[in-house]
């Protein structure tokens, strides 16, 4: 895929590989409707309109939809492939508009239906290019692991296969981003906090093992838990991405296998903002971190991500050891505390409760 050329270039050159096609043993009209179909494509690319290029996507995927797939199977893997990159290409431009991906994500399943090995490794060389030949993650490569994660079936598939490339990734970005006070405080600070959310949340079966196996020894991810509860405990000013790395954590703490470990990791998390250091331990990861100074963002940060987001059976377990329930006599007296103390961020306290 020409990942350097425009969308328009890109566009034309499909447009005019059609045009120019002949074929045989092919469904008598199905040339002239992708023609068609790709000129919708045309227009949305070309317009300037937010609105306009909404309809146009929406007529060209109303005309790829209208195509059986019997009659799509009838083209050479040679004629669907351009279809597929420029289709990509515009996935790749609009990780930031999620209802203008949502729109492609569906042009390219239905791509997929017709000849899905081929789907899967274009989007399989586009992602593993970000991993593969930088050592550092940027803004725009990390808006676009996470939309593919999130919003791309077949590109969560991948970063499934990818996530060691993609770990090592995140905790090479971690120290430059932490490194000048713009960065951390800012979108790309943001951004590689989200991600760590998101493969947590969405990988939990090949995170687990790296967490909770015992022996286990994965630096990128102690790397990141670490850089992570740096954030929580002040690292970062964003009250935004500290609740934001709270919520990262508790979803780490999802990942276990066994209630009990995930409680006593949670209790261990909710004593780590009230001590100036100490070492937190989450399955076989111990790590030590510190705090310029505790704000109460700390507690809250990590009292609000347990009640929101918290596993059900480990908010509501007792533990072996005190029988204490992390729900009713841990995490309720903590929001309790909160209200009561002159804080500054109160909204995010209540929207907890």
């Amino acid at each position: 895929m020409l990942l350097n050329a425009s969308p328009e270039t890109q566009t034309q050159a499909c447009l005019l590989f059609y045009k120019n096609l002949e074929v045989k043993n092919v469904h008598v009209d199905i040339v002239g409707r992708m023609i068609k179909f790709l000129e919708k494509m045309s227009e949305c690319v070309r317009s300037s309109a937010k609105r306009c290029r909404g309809r146009s996507l929406d007529e060209a995927l109303q005309l790829l939809q209208g195509i059986a797939v019997e009659e799509l199977s009838t083209l050479d893997k040679s004629h669907i492939l351009p279809v597929v990159q420029l289709v990509l290409l515009l996935q790749l431009e609009t990780v930031t508009n999620s209802t203008a991906f949502k729109k492609l994500e569906l042009i390219t399943l239905k791509l997929a239906e017709v000849n899905k090995p081929l789907v899967e490794t274009e989007i399989e060389t586009c992602m593993s290019n970000i991993v593969s030949t930088k050592q550092i993650l940027s803004v725009k490569d990390l808006q676009t692991v996470g939309t593919f994660l999130e919003e791309s079936s077949i590109g969560c598939e991948i970063w499934r296969g990818n996530l060691p490339f993609l770990l090592c990734r995140l905790a090479n970005t971690f120290p430059w981003v932490l490194e000048q006070e713009a960065s951390r405080n800012g979108e790309w600070g943001y951004l590689t906090v989200k991600i760590c959310l998101q493969v947590f949340q969405l990988l939990p079966r090949e995170v687990a093992p790296l967490v909770w196996a015992e022996n286990s020894s994965n630096e990128a991810v102690q790397s990141i838990l670490t850089y992570l509860l740096q954030i929580i405990r002040g690292k970062s000013s964003n009250r935004d991405t500290r609740l934001l790395a709270g919520t990262a954590v508790t979803m780490q703490i999802n990942t276990a296998s066994k209630t009990q470990d995930g409680a006593e990791a949670a209790v261990s998390l909710l004593q780590l903002t009230n001590r100036e250091q100490l070492e937190f331990c989450l399955g076989s990861l111990r790590v030590t971190v510190s705090a310029a100074g505790q704000d109460g963002v700390d507690r809250l940060a990590v009292t609000r991500a347990l009640l929101t987001c918290g596993r059900k059976d480990i908010l509501v377990h007792k533990l072996a050891s005190n029988g204490t329930c992390l729900l009713l006599d841990v995490l309720f007296p903590a929001v309790s505390c909160l209200c009561e103390e002159n804080l500054d961020c109160h909204y995010y306290t209540f929207q907890g409760n």
